[in-house]
C-alpha cells in the first residue's frame, strides 16, 4: 500500500500519532553526507555506513483476527492464528526514496527463542516466505527461532526510480527495527539474529551489511540465488564486462553433474530481471545495446560489488550463500562474483554451496531446504559479544 494521495497521508499522519517509530539510533556523531549516506567505518575495512530511515508500526493483530485494510488483510494472509501475529508497518524517511512504502511482517514466537531470523523473498518482495519456502520456516520455528517474515505491500520495495543501493534502505530499515524492537529481538546479543532470502530477497538482505553497516546486528545472512545485483551494470549490458571477469560460469561437476549448461551474466535473458532493473534505477535501457553513459554510471553506484562506500569484510557476520545447480538464469553469475569477491576477505565466515537439485526458487526445493534450514539452525547464534 504505497501512501501517496493526500486523504492517505493524513490517514499515516493520524496513525503516526499513536504508533510506534523505530529511527536508527547510530550512536556517533558521524555527520550525513548528500547522499544520506554517513561517515562511518562498520568493518574496518572502509567503506560508509549509510542512513536508515523510521518504521511506523500501524497496527499489530493476531493473523487470522486483522485490522480491515492492513498491509497483511490486504496481501490475503488470514491464517495459521496459533502463535502468529502480524504487524501493518509503514517505512519512510530513507533518503533518495521518493514516497513511504507498507509492508506486512508476520511474526511466530517460541517460547524462550534461540534467536531470530527474517526472511525476504524476491522479485519485489510482495510475497511472504512461507508461501514458497514453508519449509525453512517451519524448520526455523521446530528449531527454537523466532521467524520474522517480511511481504512488501504493492507495487514492492524496488520501483520507485530512486535506485536499487537507496531503495535497500527499506528492507535494511525492517532489519534495524526487528533488531531493536522490544517484542521482537530487543537489541539482544545473547540471541542469534540472522536473516536470508531468495533472489531479490538475497539482495535485500545483502545491501543491509554491503552498505547500511547492518553487519554490526547481523550474526549471520544466507543469499540464496543471489545477490542478483552483483553488478548491475555488466547485468545491463554483457559487453561492458572485461575478459577474465567471471561474467560467464559453468556450475562444478560436484554436485552439478557434468554437461551443466554455462551461465552468462545479462538480465536480457529474463524480461522481468530488465524490467526491475529499470523500474529500480528510473532507466529504459537497461538490456539494450550501447545504453547511455549515464545509465551505466548509475548501474554501476548501485551494484552491490564496486559501489561507493560498500564494504566487504565482516568481522561479526557469517555469509552462507546458496545456489541451484538447476537455476539456468543469469543469477547464479551475479551470486558467484559477490562470493569470488566475499569469500577471500573472511575466512572461516563466507562460503557458498551449490545444491544439486535446485532451481531458482531454491526453497522449494526439499534438499535445498532442509540444508538452508540446517545451516540456519547451526550458525544463527551470537557473534557480538
Amino acid at each position: 500500500m504505497r501512501l501517496t494521495r493526500f486523504a492517505d497521508l493524513f490517514l499515516l499522519a493520524l496513525a503516526m500519532s499513536c504508533s510506534s517509530s523505530y529511527p536508527r539510533a547510530d550512536g556517533e556523531d558521524a555527520g550525513v553526507e548528500a547522499d544520506g549516506a554517513t561517515s562511518l567505518d562498520a568493518s574496518g575495512e572502509g567503506g560508509t555506513v549509510r542512513t536508515l530511515g523510521a518504521v511506523h508500526v500501524l497496527s499489530r493483530d493476531p493473523c487470522g483476527a486483522l485490522t480491515a485494510g492492513s498491509a497483511c488483510a490486504a496481501q490475503g494472509v488470514t491464517t495459521p492464528t496459533a502463535g502468529f501475529t502480524c504487524a501493518s508497518i509503514v517505512v519512510d524517511g530513507c533518503p533518495g526514496v521518493p514516497s513511504s512504502l507498507g509492508a506486512c511482517v508476520k511474526v511466530s514466537e517460541a517460547p524462550a527463542p534461540k534467536g531470530s531470523i527474517l526472511f525476504f523473498t524476491g522479485t519485489y518482495g510482495t510475497g511472504l516466505y512461507d508461501s514458497t519456502g514453508a519449509t525453512v520456516v517451519r524448520s526455523s520455528e521446530n528449531n527454537g527461532f523466532r521467524t520474522i517474515q517480511v511481504s512488501w505491500s504493492q507495487p514492492g520495495w524496488d520501483r520507485t526510480g530512486g535506485g536499487t543501493v537507496a531503495e535497500a534502505c527499506q528492507p535494511a530499515t525492517v532489519i534495524d527495527w526487528a533488531f531493536r524492537e522490544p517484542s521482537l529481538q530487543g537489541a539482544s546479543r545473547d540471541t542469534g539474529f540472522c536473516a536470508t532470502g531468495n533472489s531479490a530477497g538475497s539482495s535485500q538482505v545483502t545491501y543491509a551489511v554491503t552498505h547500511y553497516g547492518l553487519g554490526d546486528e547481523l550474526d549471520e545472512i544466507v543469499p540464496s540465488s543471489g545477490p542478483v545485483s552483483a553488478r548491475i551494470d555488466w547485468g545491463c549490458d554483457p559487453a561492458l564486462c572485461p575478459p577474465g571477469a567471471a561474467c560467464s560460469l559453468t556450475p562444478p561437476a560436484t554436485p552439478c553433474g557434468n554437461g551443466a549448461a554455462t551461465r552468462t551474466i545479462g538480465y536480457a535473458q529474463n524480461a522481468g530481471a530488465v524490467a526491475l532493473v529499470n523500474a529500480s534505477e528510473g532507466t529504459t535501457t537497461c538490456g539494450a545495446a550501447n545504453p547511455p553513459e549515464p545509465n551505466v554510471d548509475a548501474w554501476r553506484g548501485d551494484s552491490v560489488l564496486d559501489s561507493p562506500g560498500a564494504t566487504y569484510v565482516f568481522p561479526d557476520t557469517l555469509v552462507h550463500q546458496f545456489l541451484g545447480c538447476k537455476d539456468p538464469s543469469m543469477f547464479p553469475v551475479h551470486g558467484n562474483l559477490f562470493a569470488q569477491r566475499v569469500d577471500p576477505l573472511n575466512g572461516g565466515r563466507a562460503s557458498l554451496t551449490w545444491e544439486a537439485t535446485a532451481p531458482h526458487e531454491l526453497q522449494t526445493d526439499p534438499a535445498a531446504a532442509a540444508d538452508l534450514a540446517a545451516d540456519l539452525a547451526a550458525n544463527c547464534v551470537p557473534r557480538h559479544r
